[in-house]
């Protein structure tokens, strides 16, 4: 079911997000989304089928009387869990916070850990396939506790980029586009609008559900699959995809249209491991054509990837070999080294190529070489080993883990590129080989300015190629934990209880770095929409009772298009439409808010962003944790008409009125 699901979701993905491109996403738009969908299921569905290799329980008795330490492990799990989730439903709140540990209680790492511990213990200690089938339900549920802390924490909601694409698809939704029409996203709006019609589920529940869900309830099962494709049992395959959470998950904690395009890329690069057939790797080109739709940073490697695969695999497969076996092919044989050249310079290559292009003209070139390729001087920084002591023993592991992230992942992929030159590095050297392509790739994006984004954005494209890097040693890193356990699976006593205690506290720290941070180590700095901004925007809206602006930071435009969508868009003195609220990602009004916070706040700044427009009232919002909070509070005092404070000042708006 899970891997129809895949499928029909890809589908959907696909055709919906071409049907929203070239047409919209009305009624005769959704019928001919669900209409070319059904048609596509029909034809495809059927023809598409992963693999099922290696050692089945086929003889494995349904029903079995589980052992005594099976059903105190598991009864013991599920108290522990559900506390987890009770901790974390009980410590939502609508505050401003910076990070969800603020307001989550510190026994939640406890119940966590132990939570982690006991499902380790519950994968060894299965036999049975009723066994088999409660760890298809535990793993998916420990996969979901991991992401969903974010989910049950932030009452408003978390991060920017959300709010933004739950306004456009309010908008979608309404009026079956929104303007101006672009490719990427189109494959995510499709995707959800779609879902909302014909399921009725709330656009908002989507926005946040999304993509932790699909993680959760997809990776598990999509392991166990590959896993198990490799030669191993059931409840083996089970242990190792619990043991993958000492990872960070970071991008599965949040539902955005990157996010979602990395979870898919993912799990192409995971089933590319079990599929065995022409129409398999023909399944993940599929697959990677939707992901285009979707994101196409993501989707145009994924679909480089997918292509690689159908030339490699045609002739390493006994079954792909036949269909490549007639004599025209069999002549251009000599070619293949030419395509993987081919391949190879388009992965180094593309990304930095299409990002040049988008941004031509549209900035100025660094001066120096070292303010041209800042990747290299990171990586010198990332690569020194860097040994935290200066908190708690939790803090300094879990930052142990953290700053040396890169490192630690590098050197288990070296294992592991070692394990597969001893047993079949043919199968696994195209995942080293595209790494170390995206990884060029990195270095020359770090070359590009992106001066047309705010500073603190210039290096976030780069950092997913970055990822998308890392992503591609994904096989190897595998190896090594197949590898790993196979050695402790055969260890009793006290020698496998520590090294399970070892592996809880592992994920525990990973789901402490998953998460935006503030201690002592490292301050997140990004704010969450808290209650006050919410009123702040509701009351400037009935104030105002025309036409206005609002310079404000980007959590206050948040809650902006989480209470009014894209309601206000005012007609510039150029000609183009300038929205009310400043967006850091474009329109001029967030230079005028910045200068207004880090110069100072005037009002010659206020009329001239107000001058933009025909706008006669403009309002200035001040958050009580911004640098200098209350320097600005009493220069904006002198310049502003009238003032407003919320939450005993913990927003003060400002008000302007030009006659």
């Amino acid at each position: 079911m899970v891997f129809i699901f895949l499928k029909l979701f890809s589908i959907l993905s696909l055709s919906g997000g071409l049907v929203y491109y070239f047409y919209r996403l009305n009624s005769i738009g959704l019928f001919l989304s669900i209409a070319i969908t059904a048609l596509l299921s029909l034809v495809l569905i059927p023809y598409f089928k992963i693999s099922r290799t290696g050692r089945t329980s086929g003889n494995t008795p349904f029903w079995k009387r589980p052992s005594a330490i099976f059903v105190f492990l598991s009864l013991a799990y599920l108290i522990f869990t559900v506390l987890a989730f009770y901790t974390l439903f009980f410590s939502a709140t609508a505050k401003a916070i910076i990070s969800p540990w603020q307001v989550i209680p510190v026994w939640f790492f406890l119940l966590y850990f132990t939570a982690s511990f006991l499902l380790f213990f519950i994968s060894h200690a299965g036999k049975s396939r009723f066994e088999k089938n409660l760890l298809r339900v535990f793993i998916p549920l420990h996969y979901f506790l991991s992401f969903s802390a974010a989910l049950f924490v932030y009452k408003i909601g978390y991060g920017f980029d959300p709010f933004i694409h739950e306004s456009a698809m309010k908008v979608i939704d309404a009026k079956g586009l929104i303007e101006p029409k672009t490719f990427y996203y189109s494959g995510f709006y499709g995707l959800a609008i779609i879902l909302h019609k014909i399921l009725f589920i709330p656009l908002a529940w989507l926005n946040k559900f999304l993509v932790p869900v699909l993680g959760a309830f997809l990776i598990p099962p999509i392991m166990a699959r590959v896993f198990k494709s490799l030669g191993w049992d059931e409840f083996s395959a089970s242990a190792l995809a619990i043991v993958l959470l000492i990872f960070p998950f970071s991008f599965l904690i949040m539902t955005t249209p990157q996010n979602l395009a990395f979870l898919l890329v993912f799990i192409i690069i995971a089933l590319s491991l079990a599929a065995k057939k022409m129409k398999e790797y023909v399944f993940l080109f599929l697959m990677a054509l939707a992901i285009f739709t979707i994101h196409p940073l993501a989707g145009i490697p994924a679909i480089l990837f997918s292509l690689l695969l159908l030339i490699y695999y045609n002739d390493h497969e006994p079954g792909l070999a036949s269909a490549f076996s007639s004599p025209a092919l069999k002549k251009l044989a000599f070619l293949k080294k030419y395509l993987y050249f081919g391949y190879y310079a388009l992965c180094s290559t593309a990304l930095p190529l299409a990002f040049y292009i988008f941004e031509k003209g549209n900035g100025e070139p660094r001066q120096s070489p070292a303010e041209s390729f800042p990747g290299f001087s990171s990586l010198i920084q990332s690569l020194k080993i860097i040994l935290p002591n200066k908190e708690n023993l939790f803090l300094n592991f879990s930052y142990l883990i953290q700053s040396n992230g890169i490192k630690i992942i590098l050197i288990l992929a070296l294992i592991g590129i070692i394990i597969a030159l001893k047993s079949n590095w043919k199968k696994y050297k195209i995942y080293a080989y595209s790494s170390l392509a995206f990884f060029v790739s990195y270095f020359l994006t770090e070359g590009l300015s992106f001066s047309y984004l705010i500073n603190y954005e210039r290096s976030a494209y780069s950092d997913r190629i970055l990822f998308l890097a890392l992503l591609f040693l994904f096989p190897f890193i595998l190896l090594v934990l197949k590898w790993y356990l196979e050695k402790l699976f055969i260890q009793k006593g006290l020698i496998l209880f520590s090294s399970g205690a070892l592996l809880a506290v592992l994920m525990t720290a990973s789901l402490y770095i998953s998460y935006p941070r503030y201690d002592a180590y490292f301050n997140s700095r990004g704010l969450s929409t808290g209650n006050f901004d919410i009123e702040a925007v509701r009351w400037m809206e009935e104030d105002a009772g025309g036409e206005y602006i609002a310079l404000a930071n980007q959590q206050v435009s948040a809650a902006a298009l989480h209470e009014f969508g894209f309601k206000h868009y005012l007609k510039a003195k150029t000609g183009e439409e300038i929205f009310n609220y400043p967006i850091p990602t474009g329109g001029p009004l967030y230079q005028y808010y910045l200068a207004m916070v880090y110069d100072k706040p005037t009002r010659t700044r206020m009329e001239k962003a107000m001058n933009l427009t025909s706008a006669k009232t403009g309002y200035f919002v001040l958050n009580k944790y911004w640098f200098q909070y209350p320097k600005i509070l009493e220069e904006a005092k002198l310049s502003a008409s009238s003032w407003k404070s919320f939450g005993d000042g913990e927003v003060v708006v400002f008000k302007y009125i030009v006659e």
